[in-house]
């Protein structure tokens, strides 16, 4: 999925919260493609470990970058919770389209995901390092 790589403008400046970004871009278009190629026996699998993967992701991502923006007592953090809630739920949205036999809409729901992370990170995760 050209673009939705990790570039240099996402970065906030603070190694492990930019780490935790790349590691989610590269793991979701990893994910994206595989989920386009595999097989039907091997793509429901692929479905389920991802969806178990996201979760886990998602859960320890939102709660590190909360705790840090906690500690800067950045006053936007119950906006940007709300929208940590907003994404977790298209996290459930991508494990309920897990039980369509169709690929594509599992690759919609991801490519959805994956294009809100990244503008997430270039627009309200930039807000707390420019205060």
């Amino acid at each position: 999925m050209s673009g939705l790589e990790w570039d240099e403008s996402l970065a906030l400046g603070v190694e492990p919260i930019d780490t935790q970004h790349r590691t989610f871009l590269a793991m979701a278009v990893d994910l994206h493609h595989a989920l386009l190629a595999a097989p039907f026996a091997e793509y429901l699998q692929a479905r389920r470990r991802a969806v178990e993967g996201l979760e886990r992701y998602v859960a320890t991502h939102f709660e590190d970058e909360e705790a840090w923006m906690a500690r800067l007592r950045y006053p936007g953090l119950p906006e940007h919770r709300r929208r940590h809630e907003e994404f977790r739920g298209m996290v459930r949205r991508f494990a309920a389209s897990l039980g369509s036999p169709s690929p594509a809409l599992g690759s919609d729901v991801m490519r959805e995901m994956i294009l809100w992370f990244r503008l997430h990170i270039a627009q309200e995760d930039q807000k707390i390092v420019k205060g």
